[in-house]
């Protein structure tokens, strides 16, 4: 598996901007207009945020992330818009270049195992190629991460410093576009496909598996999801029973046709 890492700072602002507000349809028009009264920068996120998802609708997802990562054919509208923000940069090189480092010495390392649980739990390939857009962050203990495409594979990732763990939060976001490439849940179950990947990765059965981190009883983690995202309570509850009965299961299958069988996939909402 080849993992490049891209270090492009107008790919980075992208990724901070549709973090901090999320997905396109959790966006009101009334909250794009009060970003005017947070100041002239939070305004301009606001501005990039909307011309971002004009591109997104135009192109689709996976084009968009594709131009910005090759360089070609970006929307000089939006390229403008993000010239004009102010950007600190300092200790960002030393910082990039050092995780850059260690997350290509390490990931390779875990790289056998990943590929046999990936088919095992999920019946997904392993990618021959990934490409990990690192950011910068003053935290000296929250870390980010999104899913931005599939084809390529893009990863947005922010870490404070390079741990083990990083490897289960590069897998999490891993899964995300190997199931919206393989189209293995509805585009409308996003809540449930977090709740059903944070028992994996990057503090579950599938982490703790590889060895990234310690082991955990499947309620503690249960705990510290709902802790973590308090939106995924109600799909976290229900998936909770299931996956203790798959963990303790032998040739138990992928955990789709476990979730098959106790007829707890999630149906596509009618429209």
């Amino acid at each position: 598996m080849k993992i490049v890492i891209i270090d492009k700072p107008y790919l980075e602002r992208l990724c901070k901007i549709q973090n901090f507000f999320g997905p396109a349809d959790a966006v009101t028009a009334k909250m794009l207009e009060g970003a005017e009264f947070l100041g002239k920068e939070f305004y301009l996120y606001s501005k990039i945020y909307e011309q971002m998802n004009l591109e997104i609708n135009r192109l689709g997802k996976n084009n968009f992330w594709k131009s910005f990562s090759d360089g070609k054919n970006i929307d000089p509208k939006l390229l403008s818009l993000l010239k004009k923000l102010s950007y600190r940069s300092s200790n960002r090189t030393t910082s990039i270049r050092e995780i850059s480092r260690q997350i290509q010495n390490n990931l390779p390392k875990f790289e056998k195992n990943i590929k046999k649980e990936l088919q095992t739990n999920f019946g997904f390939t392993l990618p021959t190629k990934i490409g990990i857009i690192l950011g910068n962050t003053t935290s000296i203990s929250h870390s980010s991460a999104s899913a931005l495409s599939y084809e390529p594979i893009l990863i947005y990732l922010e870490i404070p410093s390079y741990k083990t763990k990083a490897v289960g939060v590069i897998l999490h976001e891993l899964l995300h576009t190997l199931i919206d490439q393989n189209k293995s849940l509805p585009a409308d179950s996003n809540t449930f496909e977090e709740a059903l990947l944070d028992y994996f990765v990057p503090n579950g059965i599938m982490a703790q598996k590889l060895g990234i981190v310690p082991k955990m009883k499947l309620n503690e983690l249960f705990e510290k999801n709902i802790k973590d995202r308090p939106y995924s309570l109600a799909a976290s509850k229900k998936l909770l029973k299931i996956i203790k009965k798959y963990n303790n299961t032998s040739h138990r299958g992928t955990i789709w046709s476990f979730l098959k069988l106790h007829d707890s996939l999630p149906k596509k909402t009618k429209q």
